[in-house]
């Protein structure tokens, strides 16, 4: 492959209207724009390129380019480029980018081809996106890190990180040192397999109550060290916040205070009921006597079960008769299980107020036993969870209501575990890619299976960019049926990553743009024909843009009106009526643009020009275009070279002139005589 520029002449002018107005578009908008030859030689930078580096037009041309890449990005950039040249393929690489002021830059380069009707390679086009800031705000955040780290790995407490969705996202050293477990085995809700059974449910009620209410908690548990001892642990749990002030999940630590524990142990009933009483929430705790059956009810008794006090002696009996007849044998058993296997009590049901209305509990207790092993004591809590209830209600029917607008909207829905390699699909899912939930094995290869092979290669890269720059994933592809149908599909997603930046899921949504693409397909048949008849038709075409304050410019010319009237559509297009014909020609042909726009319909005339190729003679129509407001923004002008007609009258009545001339002078009649009426006209 040629390191060196390839002998060109200059980037091909504009060919149409359309195609000068992309090159002034693509000069003036702020990202950098480039094209390539087949071969990767460079053919043109717009004018924000040039600008950026420094670089003149020339000096950029064929691998001139290299001078403004870092040296050492220079190598890797080149190899990537001629990897995506020899694949053919759109590619992008990061590099530095020396700028005019001899400052570097990161920019995000991206290529893609353009190829013709028989597949060939034609052109390739790129941009150039600065990436500086974000680069610099990585590497920030890096620094932030490792620091972190740092100081993480080296306290004397064990550390960990949650976050919005309540799963756990880093454990610190001192941590996974004293479980013995890695950080893969302790991330999400894996910790709490290092919980005592006794504790674990109390310990998740706590975590999970104040996270919901963004609260600081303390709570204590045993955590299992990795000699298999339980210790007890004091944790407290604080809220992060982001910079902007949202909410980013928990910090914690801990430490052991299990020598606090055993000297407290005399007191340890004493201490579960504290516990207990200061779980968050509208709350009410429980103390059973188990052989005598009092029962004492402590808390917010008004709001739970409409009892004005903040104390109520009670008994066993009187707790199931508020219980919803509907749960009572469900709390029941739990009550059973609990006493007879010596386990956490715990449950969620409904209670029936005094005045009729039903609130939502959730029960957490615990028996103590006398040393013959009888059950004599029983303390727990009662947490009102009516609104949380509530919630999860209305966002069942939310959740009902969004698959019910995806099916009608002929969305689809997925959800890819990167881990597995099981792919979840809902909505329409399904039925845009011609299969049933039935046929799926859910396996991600057999979507692969169905994306067409032809743009599988750029799927696959767009994925890859997704997830190696935490961006969005949007693309459009095909997917080719059972049948053999081949169906459009536009799909959106986000990858969701784990502590340790692995992705471990990816969600999104796909709808079906078939008809859309038929539609585009068609429009640009429809412009591909336009464009044919434009360039081909014997008829001379021009095309003027009307401006706001009622001035005439050139939009462009065909090729027939660039032979009549010896302009060619590159020097005229964009230039004002008068700057062009001068004053004189100007002032006719203004008068009649102004004519239609003031009429607003067709207008035909004949006209005199005294052009540069010499005077000639037009049969001229103006047609008025309107654009969305009804605003006449355009003028198409319609022409007929009628010079030879008009030199040929000229000719005819020169020579009548002449001959009359001549019959005055030699006192001459002429006449003609119609032979077949057999009379003299003249």
């Amino acid at each position: 492959m040629s390191t060196s520029p390839p002998r060109r002449g200059k980037a091909f002018p504009p060919k149409s209207p359309d195609e000068l107005d992309l090159r002034r578009v693509v000069d003036t908008i702020p990202q950098l724009v480039w094209s390539a030859f087949p071969d990767g030689s460079v053919e043109f930078c717009n004018q924000r390129w040039l600008e950026c580096t420094g670089l003149t037009a020339e000096q950029a041309q064929g691998w001139g380019w290299r001078a403004a890449i870092h040296p050492e990005d220079l190598e890797g950039l080149v190899a990537t480029w001629r990897r995506v040249l020899a694949a053919g393929v759109p590619g992008e690489a990061a590099a530095r980018m020396q700028m005019a002021d001899g400052t570097f830059r990161w920019f995000l380069i991206r290529a893609t081809p353009l190829r013709d009707d028989k597949g060939q390679i034609v052109r390739w086009y790129g941009t150039n996106t600065d990436i500086d800031e974000r680069k610099r705000a990585e590497e920030a955040l890096r620094e932030s890190e490792q620091r972190f780290r740092l100081v993480a790995d080296t306290a004397p407490v064990l550390i960990w990180m949650s976050g919005t969705d309540k799963l756990c996202t880093y454990f610190n050293k001192p941590w996974l040192d004293f479980t013995g477990r890695s950080m893969e085995k302790e991330l999400g809700n894996g910790w709490a397999e290092g919980v005592h059974p006794e504790d674990l449910q109390r310990c998740l009620d706590t975590y999970t109550q104040s996270f919901d209410r963004r609260d600081e908690f303390r709570v204590e548990y045993r955590l299992r060290r990795h000699d298999g001892e339980y210790r007890w642990v004091f944790d407290i749990g604080v809220p992060r916040f982001n910079n902007n002030g949202s909410f980013a999940g928990y910090i914690g630590s801990c430490v052991d205070v299990t020598d606090r524990q055993l000297a407290l142990r005399e007191t340890a009933l004493t201490n579960d009921r504290l516990r207990l009483a200061m779980e968050a929430g509208t709350s009410v705790w429980w103390d059973l006597d188990v052989k005598s059956g009092r029962d004492l009810w402590f808390g917010d008794l008004q709001t739970v079960f409409g009892i004005e006090s903040d104390k109520y002696a009670a008994s066993a009996e009187d707790f199931i008769r508020y219980v919803h007849p509907d749960d009572r044998q469900q709390v029941s058993e739990a009550l059973a299980d609990a006493r007879q296997n010596r386990k956490l009590y715990a449950a969620e049901f409904r209670i029936v107020r005094p005045d009729g209305k039903v609130r939502w509990l959730v029960a957490r207790g615990k028996f103590y036993y006398a040393t013959n092993g009888d059950p004599e004591r029983m303390l727990g809590i009662l947490l009102d969870i009516t609104d949380r209830k509530r919630t999860e209600e209305a966002l069942s029917l939310t959740n009902d209501r969004l698959r019910l607008a995806m099916e009608a909207g002929g969305a689809g829905g997925w959800e890819w575990d990167i881990k597995s390699g099981r792919n979840l699909w809902f909505g329409k899912a399904y039925a845009l890619v011609g299969t049933t939930p039935e046929a799926y094995s859910g396996s991600i290869q057999e979507f692969w299976d169905r994306v067409h092979t032809e743009d599988r290669i750029r799927l696959h890269d767009a994925v890859e960019n997704a997830e190696q720059n935490n961006t969005e994933f949007n693309e459009e592809f095909r997917v080719m049926w059972p049948d053999g149908t081949v169906r459009w599909l536009r799909s959106q997603g986000k990858y969701f990553y784990a502590a340790n930046g692995e992705p471990e899921r990816m969600l999104g949504i796909s709808v079906d743009i078939t008809e859309r693409k038929r539609a585009e397909e068609a429009f640009r048949q429809s412009e591909l024909r336009y464009k044919e008849v434009f360039d081909n038709t014997s008829e001379c075409i021009f095309l003027l843009d009307v401006t706001g304050d009622g001035r005439f410019k050139f939009a462009g010319l065909n090729p027939a009106e660039e032979a009549a009237v010896g302009f060619s559509s590159a020097a005229v297009a964009g230039r004002f009526v008068e700057d062009v014909a001068g004053d004189e020609v100007a002032k006719g042909v203004i008068a009649n643009y102004r004519r239609c726009v003031e009429v607003g319909t067709l207008i035909g005339y004949e006209e005199e020009l005294n052009l540069p190729i010499g005077r000639r003679y037009f049969h001229t129509n103006l047609i008025p275009v309107r654009d969305a407001a009804g605003r006449i923004h355009r003028i198409v002008g319609v022409a007929r070279d009628i010079t030879e007609r008009k030199g040929s009258l000229e000719a005819l009545r020169a020579s009548e002139e002449r001959l009359r001339l001549a019959i005055q002078a030699g006192r001459m009649y002429a006449y003609e005589w119609d032979v077949a009426t057999d009379a003299v006209v003249r």
